[in-house]
């Protein structure tokens, strides 16, 4: 259950092949495509590495301020207690997008835990 590898996954498994293949200039560009879809940490690690392997380090690049994943289940958890689904389902969205095989993203889904709920009530 959970979702499955979408483009900007396979995205995002392409910029990390380019930048181990030696690809810096590959990888900077298929991230600066992803930032606007989802900034997670683990996005602009990528994009910051490799800036750094290339000789112009990302020029003007301002990286746009995100939590740690491990921040995640206690920001679900607060959207949650403050009784804003919308947004905590949002954030898991987001970072599902571009990391699915996170098994938080498959905790923190509400819809991994109601749709076997429905079932059986259905």
């Amino acid at each position: 259950a959970g979702p499955g590898p979408g483009a900007a996954a396979w995205t995002f498994l392409r910029a990390r092949v380019a930048l181990l293949q030696g690809d810096p200039a590959r990888c900077y560009s298929l991230c600066a495509e992803l930032e606007g879809t989802a900034a997670t940490a683990r996005l602009l690690g990528l994009r910051l590495r490799a800036a750094c392997a290339l000789e112009d380090a990302g020029g003007a690049w301002q990286p746009p301020p995100v939590l740690p994943g491990a921040c995640l289940p206690g920001r679900v958890q607060l959207y949650l207690a403050r009784d804003e689904a919308a947004p905590a389902a949002d954030l898991v969205g987001a970072h599902a997008r571009l990391h699915p095989e996170d098994p938080r993203v498959c905790w923190l889904s509400p819809a991994f835990w109601l749709e076997p709920v429905r079932g059986w009530i259905g």
